[in-house]
């Protein structure tokens, strides 16, 4: 169908979205690290209808539950964004370790594959989160 493939493409540019993001991050310690964070709010903005600024006031109650409302979003872009949001709160010192914590656990419970890279990436958000 028609409208499924609409679907499908966006939520595969999203995932490529995310993915840019994700290697991106890796540079941020760069002295081009405002440009970096410009890019990755308008990243997440073209992508998710929000940016960084908005995600650090979301209650954590409501994150998960907002995401999931995207018909752009699956478990493998929650788990992109989750690494995103792990790795900003690391090279940047903001604070969006709980938000990265819960996409985790919910993908975590949700998946069918088993990834030891995504319990070693909990076990660490859970003792940072403590």
């Amino acid at each position: 169908m028609k409208q499924d493939d609409y679907f499908l493409n966006q939520i595969d540019i999203l995932g490529r979205i995310l993915g840019k993001v994700i290697a991106d991050l890796l540079q941020l310690n760069s002295p081009d690290n405002i440009l970096q964070i410009d890019f990755i709010n308008e990243a997440f903005k073209n992508g998710l209808d929000f940016n960084l600024d908005e995600i650090k006031v979301i209650p954590d109650e409501d994150f998960l539950n907002l995401l999931l409302k995207n018909p752009k979003i699956n478990l493998d872009n929650l788990e992109k964004l989750a690494e995103t949001l792990r790795l900003i709160s690391l090279k940047s010192e903001t604070e969006l370790t709980k938000k990265a914590l819960l996409l985790y656990l919910y993908v975590n419970q949700h998946s069918t594959t088993y990834s030891a890279d995504r319990i070693l990436k909990l076990n660490s958000l859970n003792t940072k989160n403590e």
